[in-house]
């Protein structure tokens, strides 16, 4: 568990700061003090570490490397030593990092690198609560929260916040790569990472390079292993193989698992392979009667966990991780993977039609298909009207201040490192995290700033290309990372119909090629599967309960979702679907 909350009763900080360690409390029990203090709970896991009049405290997972041996708090004793802003993102794991001056009464408070774990704050007058959850500052103040009309219009036309709003008006989310400060009466935000310093325009691209970054993947892979046994995410991508790949070459304790219908690629590859590569594997049949009996439950949790920030559309990744942690304590995913070493092509729950077109159409063009756009069927739309067009003037002045010397994806990415990591795996990880220790080697900051250096990095490909060549070549790096670790996965099929091998061999060109038509061309005629993960069936079956709360609430539009939900197991709309759920969820969380 990683949660926390500062409460400063003036921001003067005239009276000292109280480090209370330990604490039994939950998110209802956090409130009613009125003294400065930093709480940690009982299951929160810190190190702690004094270097003169400074404590530095450390809440989460911090990983070390390897020269240090797994002595987590030696690790963190050297980064106290002489510790700058900066170095927040040479650092591996998610965390929040506490620093605090108790001679000057100063206050700093971090979350580590693109701020994936989220850190919320409230303001009134001169008092400040800081926490991790949404909850704890609800009920650690007397003022009743209002709820952000413009956040649920953010939900619904990009998937996630599009900055730094909550669902209610009165928190909000410190700004991506940023900490606060609190000191000399006042309250400061500073950005200690700014990922355009790393872009570059003359990218290299050779073997040499796919050979140095495959090794330097491998090389910083392993610190993410820990001692113990950890699981592994496998599904029919590359991701998961890959991080497997290295995992079986450095002999490490794993087992792998993945979630879905069992008639899922995402399932029935991994469950064939595993048995051929000799790893023990887990799978997530979402058909079984303990998944749908949870689902209700599990979804709730996730969405409190998250703060509002995920939804039931992600219930499974809760649900999987409950369960895994009765065998393991860590757990690894490709999270990540695909958004660094592929540009981006498709619209989904990743990057929203409405965010794409933010970037390629005309700010005229743009605004005039949010007004009319039925992504916002489902709420009540005359609440809305004045929140519509301050958010459209907000997101066009995001826009306006992007760094006109860079390409066109190079703005795209700038949101996509900044907003989306946090908001859609983010929102995830964290609610993970209660049960897990949640690690992504693709995330590692050495690696991803040499990454950017090259060709191979999706940031440095053409805005939304279609070109199946220019695809690819993100993909080459996950083959010649197999190649070096795993030589008997580089010859087994992923769900995409061709094999890591065929990627880095003259002949494989052809084995790519024809999948990838075929794919097309399938897309084209057939119906998509929208209940691969049983999200039509286990909506449809708690549709009563989401009814029923739908009628207390009247800024949606309540005939119309009751009338979907009635013939929820018949959708075809991808998008429909997802908006349905997103209402109410929204509407779960107030």
């Amino acid at each position: 568990m990683i949660d926390f909350f500062i409460h400063i009763n003036d921001i003067s900080i005239s009276e000292k700061i109280d480090i209370s360690c330990g604490r039994a409390l939950s998110f209802e029990e956090s409130g009613g003090n009125q003294r400065n203090e930093i709480v940690l709970f009982k299951t929160t896991k810190h190190y702690k570490v004094v270097i003169n009049d400074k404590v530095y405290l450390f809440i989460g997972d911090v990983i070390p490397p390897i020269g240090y041996k797994n002595d987590i708090v030696q690790y963190c004793q050297s980064i106290a030593q002489n510790f700058i802003p900066e170095k927040i993102r040479d650092l591996s794991g998610f965390f929040y990092l506490i620093t605090l001056s108790t001679q000057n009464n100063e206050i700093s408070v971090y979350n580590s690198l693109f701020s994936i774990l989220p850190l919320f704050y409230y303001k009134q007058s001169n008092r400040l609560i800081i926490a991790s959850n949404t909850a704890f500052i609800k009920n650690s103040t007397d003022t009743k929260l209002t709820v952000d009309k413009k956040y649920i219009l953010e939900k619904l036309l990009f998937n996630y916040g599009f900055l730094n709003n909550t669902i209610y008006k009165e928190i909000k989310l410190v700004p991506s790569n940023s900490f606060m400060h609190i000191g000399q009466n006042k309250l400061s935000f500073t950005k200690h990472t700014d990922i355009r310093d790393f872009f570059v325009n003359n990218h290299i691209s050779s073997k040499k390079t796919i050979q140095y970054l495959a090794d330097l993947f491998i090389d910083q892979t392993i610190k993410y292993f820990p001692s113990e046994k950890s699981s592994i995410a496998f599904t029919g991508g590359f991701d998961g193989r890959t991080i497997i790949s290295v995992a079986k070459n450095a002999s490490i304790d794993f087992s792998a698992y993945s979630f879905g219908a069992k008639n899922n690629d995402d399932v029935s590859i991994p469950l064939a392979q595993s048995e051929l590569l000799g790893i023990d594997f887990k799978p997530f049949f979402l058909e079984d009667k303990k998944y749908t009996d949870d689902f209700l439950q599990v979804g709730k949790e996730l969405i409190g966990l998250s703060s509002g920030m995920s939804s039931f559309l992600y219930t499974h990744f809760l649900y999987s991780t409950k369960e895994l942690s009765e065998d393991t304590g860590v757990l690894l995913t490709g999270y990540f993977g695909s958004e660094l070493n592929r540009s981006l092509n498709v619209a989904g729950a990743v990057t929203s039609r409405k965010l794409i077109d933010l970037f390629l159409l005309n700010d005229q063009a743009w605004s005039e298909r949010i007004f009319v756009t039925p992504r916002l069927n489902f709420l009540n739309r005359g609440l809305y009207k004045n929140e519509l067009q301050e958010l459209v003037d907000d997101v066009l002045e995001y826009k306006k201040e992007l760094n006109y010397d860079m390409t066109l994806n190079q703005k795209f990415y700038v949101y996509i490192f900044e907003e989306t990591f946090r908001k859609m795996f983010g929102s995830i990880i964290v609610a993970q995290m209660k049960y897990q220790k949640v690690r992504t080697p693709f995330l590692d900051f050495k690696y991803i700033t040499e990454l950017l250096k090259t060709s191979f990095a999706g940031v440095n490909n053409s805005f939304f290309t279609n070109n199946p060549i220019k695809r690819f070549k993100g993909q080459r790096l996950y083959a010649e990372i197999i190649k070096k670790t795993s030589p008997e996965v580089l010859k087994l099929k992923t769900g995409k119909g061709y094999a890591p091998n065929d990627l880095i061999s003259f002949k494989g060109k052809y084995n790519i090629l024809a999948p990838f038509f075929s794919k097309r061309i399938k897309r084209v005629i057939s119906k998509p599967n929208l209940d691969n993960l049983l999200l039509l069936s286990n909506i449809f079956n708690n549709r009563q309960y989401f009814i029923n709360n739908l009628n207390q609430t009247e800024l949606y539009n309540n005939d119309l979702i009751k009338y979907k939900l009635s013939e929820f197991n018949g959708l075809i709309n991808e998008v429909e679907r997802d908006m349905i759920i997103t209402s109410i969820t929204l509407n779960e969380i107030y």
